[in-house]
């Protein structure tokens, strides 16, 4: 049985010693040439630093000009220094200095496993390894390692490393000169290594590795080696800080390479891409900033890139946005410049919307609402057409007024409204200054019925909308967007809702028509009608619409969809899309001021009828713990003049070596088919 033995050290001076306690758990402890001494096994603990051994020598002298208070151990030896828990050969320690030496030691941090010939123990829980080793290998001899001259740990788990090598087998494959990281970070994609080979192209080998790694910053590096086709690299930074709720993500890709699609496919070129999203709000979320840009030097680069390893979801624009909110106007400033010479849109240079808070007129139950637009518009072309198209611009003024009156009638909700919009541009096409004015009225219906059964409730809603708008006398004026196109509109859209709310799911059913005034494309009653229907439970969700065009006896749109979870094994998810030839392409498919404004046969002989069909679905298999296999599909028919297409993709992923996910992919385009291999680094399972 260990025998307790306490000692204290109390500073003769301050400034040379520091009150530090000192306890002793030993067995057969003696005291020999001035050293407390065992070789049975012995505890020593003080502040921050705790070893355990089997043999343990300890000495303290308290002399002013030359004090000791050292521990030296081997032997069955385990440390916890800011803890982290070491094994080693021998430590050396000094409790006034608050540093130490031990050789061969190793430790364990995270998902890493760190060894070296020598470790010192520094200040501010610093810990320095020479000639170190890191693996996620449990085996004493690990197929692959990370090997470094100098790597330091310091506090919360930041590495940086010196003359890093990645070696298999002891065999050095890749060097970094420089890695610096942080070891308890939640995004384990410091490290990933990829082989992609397609028919077309041939091998790609890449690999991206984390340079550098903060509490809010990480920057990655990125390289690319297609042997068809030239080099590329990538530098990518991740910035957040949640004080101030600022994420900032970049990606910059520069290459030497040829393009496939390209004019000349053997020319190499020099080409780029730059991609930001910047994202910012304060905690009273009164304020909230956007901005997100997209540089690239051809038309083609956005086409060469694999969105899930390297794209940013900016959609190809360059765009700022700023939203502020006070307790009597709601404003917003929009900025979107064109920043690629090749691409064609309306420039908005800027958008400055206002809205106003609602005001009571007295007692009347009149609701007065207000909204401004200032804007500065210009349409630019693509500059690299054969016959250059001339750009316009124009400075854009709306104001929108509306008189709301809320009416309770019983059972029934009713809320007519009338309004006015006020349009006015600064310049037209006879270079004068120009307006539009656009009368709106209309009136919203509805009520709610609540029925409860054995089983269930339902909440059944009907409700009607009636909507026109009536320009006066529409002018000769720019039209930059389909917010510039006023022609006479009135539709009465009616449905019912229904909410069926059960133990363990929900549906909600909405069924609606909609009906045309004053216009020559339908004769029916209610040519459009509809359907749409949700079911939410815990392991399914359910979706659908179907929209039917009696004019014409098609259906004009049809979605459905599934995600189903069977069990911890399996999961899928199915859709299908149809898309008639009266249906349109829309922003908002249920806006129906082109269909009825516009010649039906000019609109079918355009772009902007496109009927298709198209089915996705996806199914995963967890067949055990360490292996997944994940099946997509993709298939259209139904095109037109477009030929039918199928696509899949065929994933396996495999966990190796305790942290390792090695992913083998198969996938099947329509005029290619790659291979590829994936390493990447995950947390433990």
């Amino acid at each position: 049985m260990l025998k307790p033995f306490f000692f204290s050290l109390i500073p003769l001076s301050a400034p040379i010693f520091g009150y530090q306690e000192v306890q002793i758990m030993a067995k057969d402890l003696v005291f020999e040439d001035g050293l407390f001494k065992t070789d049975q096994g012995a505890v020593i603990s003080s502040e921050n630093f705790y070893v355990q051994a089997k043999k343990v020598s300890y000495s303290k002298k308290i002399n002013q000009e030359n004090p000791q208070h050292k521990v030296e151990a081997s032997g069955d030896l385990m440390i916890i220094f800011d803890k982290r828990i070491f094994l080693a050969e021998k430590i050396s320690y000094d409790f006034i200095e608050k540093k130490g030496v031990m050789t061969h030691g190793s430790t364990y941090d995270n998902l890493w496993f760190v060894e070296g010939k020598t470790i010192h123990l520094l200040e501010e829980n610093t810990v320095e390894i020479q000639e170190a080793t890191l693996t996620t290998s449990e085996s004493q001899r690990p197929l692959y390692a990370l090997k470094a001259q100098q790597l330091t740990l310091k506090k919360n788990d930041y590495l940086k490393a010196k003359h890093l090598q990645m070696t298999y087998l002891n065999v050095p494959v890749f060097y970094f000169p420089y890695f610096y990281t942080s070891l308890s970070h939640d995004d384990y994609s410091k490290i990933k290594y990829k082989l992609t080979w397609d028919s077309g192209q041939g091998p790609k080998f890449s690999f991206r590795y984390e340079l550098f790694s903060s509490d809010e910053l990480d920057l990655f590096f990125r390289f690319d080696f297609r042997t068809s086709r030239g080099l590329a690299a990538a530098l990518e930074s991740d910035y957040h800080h949640e004080n101030n709720n600022i994420d900032f993500k970049t990606k910059n890709y520069l290459a030497h390479d040829t393009f496939f699609n390209d004019s000349d496919p053997n020319r190499k070129r020099t080409r780029y891409r730059l991609q930001g999203i910047f994202h910012s709000e304060n905690e009273e979320d009164t304020f909230k900033a956007f901005f997100r840009y997209d540089k690239f030097s051809d038309p083609n680069m956005p086409l060469d890139f694999e969105g899930d390893d390297f794209e940013l979801n900016t959609a190809l624009k360059t765009e700022a946005i700023a939203y502020y909110t006070h307790p009597y106007v709601a404003s917003n400033f929009y900025l979107r410049p064109k920043i690629n010479s090749f691409q064609g849109f309306k420039q908005e240079l800027p958008t400055i919307r206002m809205g106003f808070k609602p005001l009571n007129i007295g007692k009347s139950g009149i609701i007065f609402e207000n909204q401004i637009n200032l804007s500065y518009l210009n349409y630019q072309y693509n500059q690299s057409l054969e016959k250059p198209i001339p750009s316009f611009h124009s400075g854009r003024f709306e104001f929108h007024e509306s008189f709301v009156r809320p009416i309770d009638l019983f059972f029934l909700k009713c809320t007519p409204y009338v309004g006015y919009n006020g349009v006015f541009y600064t310049l037209s096409q006879n270079g004068n200054f120009t307006s539009e004015n656009l009368f709106i009225y209309g009136i919203d219906l509805d009520t709610t019925l609540r029925k409860q059964y054995s089983g269930f409730i339902h909440l059944l809603n009907p409700y009607a909308k009636f909507y026109t708008l009536h320009p006066v006398a529409i002018k000769p004026h720019y039209i930059f967007s389909y917010d510039d196109g006023f022609d006479p509109y009135k539709v009465l859209k009616i449905g019912a809702k229904n909410h069926l709310y059960f133990s363990k799911n929900k549906w909600d059913i909405d069924l609606f028509g909609y009906r045309f005034f004053d216009q020559n494309n339908f004769q029916s009653s209610f040519p459009k009608a509809g359907i749409e229907i949700d079911l939410d439970q815990t392991n399914l969700y359910f979706h659908s619409k179907l929209i039917y065009n009696f004019e014409n006896k098609v259906v004009d749109f049809a979605n459905f969809g599934l995600k189903w979870t069977l069990n911890e094994y399996i999961a899928l998810k199915a859709e299908f899309r149809h898309r008639g030839k009266f249906g349109f392409r829309k922003v908002n498919f249920e806006d129906y001021t082109l269909d009825v404004t516009q010649n039906l046969d000019t609109l079918l002989m355009s772009p902007i009828s496109d009927a298709r069909n198209a089915a996705n679905y996806a199914i995963q298999l967890n067949i055990s713990r360490s292996t997944q296999l994940r099946y997509e599909s993709n298939i259209g028919w139904g095109r037109g003049s477009q030929p039918s297409y199928h696509e899949f993709k065929l994933d396996i992923f495999k966990l190796i070596a305790t942290n390792w996910k090695f992913r083998l992919s198969y996938m099947h385009l329509v005029n290619d088919d790659q291979v590829s291999f994936g390493l990447s680094l995950v947390p433990n399972p």
